[in-house]
């Protein structure tokens, strides 16, 4: 059988096929279902073992080689069970891995945790990097990598890495990371923990977009590319009439439309803007709203959010 590619790059399953596999090819990129083939083979008495592959085996390489990629550590699966083991040769390890091994980074196993001195770059950059690639990992390499529907497709990992590049923010004051390592303030917004410079959360309810004076906005956020993320559609400038006010400048083709706590409602076409207020809600070209809603004390003292009908706030004015 033959593998064919379609417009978004993405591996159509046309058949399988079958491959002849050396020992000493025998590595943790392996997917396990080519073990089990290599296994059977070795049964039968054969030197040269044959294996089926198939779109999913490659989409299991894809998995493992993006973890070292990120993390230089080795297999994902080189956790304390397999690490105080003794094997005789790659084919017993790796086959080890498949019938009785676990993702070091699973949820709940720490048995089979990181040793340090063997694995610490993955100990010190897991939870440096963003939530979505920490979760891609744990899916695509639960039950040992053996869950074929689980596995990312190459579409999965498009979406997972234009995420990141989203995430990651670069400061002018000289700050460098992920979100994450932005201050929480009480308000719901955020701040650079070098200059302090204040981040608006501008959500769908699912993702968000963190508005700063020149922070942009790209295609794949307000357009209709979804990995597009080269494409600027959108900049946060500083109102010049009225200093301390931002605003976003639209820099696409499309026109926008934005909705105000008053009822107003304005469209923002080419190199117009709208200005960041508490309670705006924003729809770009496909129709998805995104809205800001800041937090406020209750007479408790717990937060709750601004009801969006709240006319006062401007969130670029405090």
């Amino acid at each position: 059988g033959e593998m064919t590619v379609d417009a978004e790059g993405s591996i159509e399953e046309a058949g399988v096929k079958t491959m002849e596999i050396r020992e000493e090819e025998i590595t943790e990129f392996m997917a396990p279902e080519l073990l089990e083939s290599i296994m059977k083979s070795r049964e039968e008495g054969k030197n040269v073992y044959e294996a089926e592959f198939h779109a999913d085996t490659d989409r299991y390489f894809m998995s493992v080689f993006l973890f070292e990629y990120f993390f230089h550590t080795g297999s994902p699966f080189e956790g304390k069970q397999m690490v105080n083991r003794c094997f005789l040769s790659p084919l017993e390890k790796e086959y080890y891995r498949v019938t009785d091994g676990c993702f070091c980074m699973e949820e709940g196993r720490e048995d089979n945790g990181p040793v340090k001195g063997i694995q610490d770059k993955l100990i010190r950059y897991w939870h440096e990097y963003p939530e979505v690639l920490r979760k891609v990992f744990q899916r695509a390499f639960l039950g040992a990598g053996t869950l074929f529907t689980l596995r990312p497709t190459e579409v999965d990992w498009k979406s997972v890495l234009v995420k990141m590049f989203l995430d990651y923010k670069e400061c002018s004051c000289g700050f460098r990371g992920f979100s994450r390592e932005l201050v929480d303030c009480k308000n719901g917004t955020l701040a650079c923990p070098k200059c302090g410079k204040i981040y608006y959360v501008l959500s769908n309810g699912m993702d968000r977009i963190l508005l700063a004076q020149g922070e942009k906005l790209y295609e794949c956020q307000t357009g209709r590319h979804a990995f597009d993320k080269d494409t600027v559609t959108g900049i946060v400038v500083e109102n010049k009439n009225h200093k301390g006010l931002y605003g976003i400048k639209n820099l696409s083709k499309g026109e926008w439309r934005g909705f105000f706590p008053n009822g107003e409602t304005k469209d923002i076409g080419q190199n117009q803007g709208i200005p960041i207020w508490d309670g705006m809600t924003l729809r770009f070209e496909l129709g998805e709203d995104w809205s800001l809603r800041l937090l406020r004390k209750t007479e408790e003292g717990e937060s709750e959010e601004h009801e969006s009908d709240d006319r006062e706030s401007k969130s670029g004015s405090d």
